[in-house]
C-alpha cells in the first residue's frame, strides 16, 4: 500500500490523507525551498534589461492592440471595440510603467571591482 499521493510532475509533498489541499500545494512546495534556491533573475536590481525588455514587447503588443482596436471602433462604432481600445490603453501606461521602472533601477553588483562612475 503507498501512502503518497499520486503526482505526475514529482513535486509532491502531500501525503495521502494529509490536510493539505491542491490549492495549498504550491505552497508548502514554496515554503520547502529555501531562499538561496530562488530564482536569481527573481531578485531586486539583477538582469533590469531583460526585464525591462519583457515589458517593452508586452508595451509594444498593447499598442498595436490599441492602435487595432480603436481604427476599428471609428471604422464600426461596435461598443466592445471601444472598450477593448480602453483596456489595452490602459495597458499600455501599465507596461510602460514596468520598463521605466526596470530601466531606472539601480544595479546590484554581487561581487568584483567597482569603480566610482559605474556606481549610481
Amino acid at each position: 500500500m503507498k501512502s503518497e499521493a499520486h503526482d505526475t510532475s514529482g513535486l509532491s509533498l502531500v501525503r495521502k490523507g494529509s490536510h493539505l489541499t491542491t490549492s495549498n500545494r504550491g505552497m508548502a512546495l514554496a515554503l520547502a525551498l529555501d531562499k538561496a534556491n530562488m530564482l536569481a533573475v527573481l531578485s531586486h536590481g539583477r538582469y533590469e534589461p531583460l526585464k525591462a525588455g519583457v515589458h517593452g514587447a508586452a508595451l509594444g503588443i498593447a499598442a498595436v492592440c490599441t492602435a487595432y482596436n480603436f481604427a476599428a471602433w471609428v471604422a464600426r462604432r461596435q461598443r466592445h471595440s471601444w472598450i477593448n481600445a480602453t483596456l489595452y490603453s490602459a495597458l499600455t501606461a501599465w507596461e510602460y510603467h514596468h520598463v521605466r521602472h526596470h530601466l531606472d533601477c539601480r544595479v546590484v553588483w554581487t561581487g568584483g571591482h567597482v569603480d566610482d562612475q559605474r556606481v549610481a
